[in-house]
């Protein structure tokens, strides 16, 4: 049987490389936080800033933005240069910067394939009615099982703070 689509987190780079050699086609999916792959995209132009160096070192102590929308986030606090003892620091970073490189070998595609439950737009009328930035968004994924007490804890959490929300869960959760 022919291979003809590979699939893989952003993080394994060289699989995407590979797949392009062989003339296989790609696609990505990404598992940490949005913010961290926004900052990740955003390599080149915060070297070409000054902000960072080509190794992943801030140059200054600054706070900078990556997106109006996003919060502010201190060059002490950069990911890649919090993670394990310093001396291991430059391979993460180049890790790091390695995303750019990756997705530009995947296919770019108009909209997502290939998700693990099917779409559910019901809640899209709602949420265009809510006020720019009020609602809160709490999914795990498709893979997190909570007991019932668990459940039902974050459940009392998402009422108790008074805000509107979105909350995904799995079929199977618990009943509300």
């Amino acid at each position: 049987m022919k291979v003809r689509w590979l699939i893989a987190d952003l993080g394994m780079g060289w699989a995407f490389e590979v797949a392009k050699k062989l003339g296989i086609r790609a696609a990505c999916f990404w598992v940490p936080p949005a913010a961290y792959l926004a900052l990740a995209f955003k390599i080149p132009q915060l070297i070409r800033d000054g902000v960072i160096d080509d190794k992943g070192w801030p140059k200054r102590q600054e706070t900078f933005q990556l997106s109006p929308k996003m919060p502010p986030l201190h060059t002490s606090l950069i990911p890649w240069n919090k993670a394990g003892p310093p001396e291991g620091q430059p391979a993460i970073f180049k890790l790091t910067a390695r995303h750019n490189e990756a997705k530009d070998l995947v296919e770019d595609l108009k909209k997502p394939v290939g998700q693990f439950l099917p779409e559910d737009t019901r809640c899209l009328q709602w949420l265009d009615a809510q006020p720019d930035g009020s609602v809160v968004y709490m999914a795990f994924g498709s893979f997190t099982v909570f007991d019932p007490r668990q459940f039902e804890e974050l459940a009392l959490g998402l009422e108790l703070i008074g805000q509107p929300f979105l909350w995904v869960v799995r079929p199977d959760s618990p009943p509300d």
